[in-house]
């Protein structure tokens, strides 16, 4: 896990977009076919893979938000599941700017280009630390794909507790 960056001294200027920490929200890894699969003969079909990608914003704070970047990976031969890996990683952004589109862009965009190589790594680790090779997803152009983003929904600010 990525500890908090420390505020900036008051006099220095702060960036427009900072990502603030990076943090595992939800993870599950089944795989219900286990050990049985590893004997058996090798199947006469090509195993199935399906690959799910979902982003989800929140507004936190005065100019915080999280955002979830969530995957689903199925992977099965037949009928048989091999294993299926269900993460959310998150990250809390600060964005101290005003304009819609450049928030959107950083929420949807630049955050999970960002938090992407660290799923990559846990999925990665995930298969091979359970016997199967290690299923690396491919490399992602977020700047290229649109997200069905769930709506950045006004929270209410932090209480201050003094």
């Amino acid at each position: 896990m990525q500890e908090a960056k420390q505020p900036q001294q008051s006099g220095a200027p702060r960036p427009e977009y900072e990502i603030l920490s990076q943090f595992i929200k939800d993870l599950s890894f089944e795989s219900p076919s286990t050990p049985q699969i590893f004997f058996e003969k090798p199947p006469q079909t090509q195993p199935s893979l399906n690959v799910n990608l979902e982003v989800k914003t929140q507004k936190i704070g005065e100019e915080l938000y999280e955002v979830i970047l969530g995957i689903k990976v199925n992977n099965t031969v037949g009928q048989k599941p091999l294993f299926v890996i269900d993460l959310a990683y998150g990250a809390v952004v600060a964005i101290r700017n005003k304009d819609e589109e450049k928030i959107k862009d950083y929420l949807t965009k630049a955050t999970p280009a960002h938090i992407f190589p660290f799923i990559r790594e846990i999925v990665a680790a995930l298969t091979r630390e359970s016997g199967f090779a290690p299923f690396v997803l491919a490399p992602i152009d977020f700047s290229q794909v649109a997200f069905q983003q769930t709506p950045v929904a006004p929270g209410p600010a932090p209480a201050n507790k003094a």
